[in-house]
């Protein structure tokens, strides 16, 4: 089953790739370029990149390797990283651990949810590389991190 991203919004089907999004023939290249040209980049590597943040966004709940993402959008492995680090600011796999950090950070705050339970629904299997994995983004673990959020609820 692959992701499909229609507009803003994903769409799970069936087959390998998506058919419509398609960026076969996509320039991004990696070069010794200086800080003005890192921090300009072409529309095409904006689309690489957008398209990477949604497929990133629509799979919290699993880790997708470059390997994967590269595969779905019909791009290289390298255009991946590249263009989102280039448009982003940050490496793929910094980002998409922030943003399931922050679903666990929400869940645990709005769920009675286990901390295990939680850690499963992000993609974690083993709930101590979860708890490291939090503690690495939030600064605080995660039982913690819930105390905290159910004193300021009293």
């Amino acid at each position: 089953m692959s992701t499909e991203i229609k507009g803003s919004r994903c769409v799970e089907q069936t087959g390998t790739y998506p058919s419509e999004s398609s960026l076969a023939g996509t320039a991004c290249s990696v070069s010794n370029l200086s800080d003005a040209e890192q921090n300009s980049y072409s529309s095409e590597q904006k689309e690489v990149a957008d398209k990477t943040y949604q497929l990133i966004m629509c799979n919290l709940e699993r880790h997708l390797t470059i390997v994967e993402m590269a595969r779905n959008l019909h791009v290289s492995p390298t255009q991946v990283k590249v263009c989102f680090r280039k448009v982003y600011g940050v490496p793929v796999f910094t980002f998409a651990r922030k943003r399931r950090m922050e679903m666990a950070a929400k869940l645990l705050a709005e769920t009675d949810e286990s901390i295990l339970e939680i850690a499963g629904r992000i993609g974690y299997e083993n709930g101590s590389k979860f708890a490291r994995a939090f503690r690495d983004v939030m600064g605080i673990s995660p039982g913690r991190y819930r105390r905290i959020m159910l004193m300021q609820k009293e």
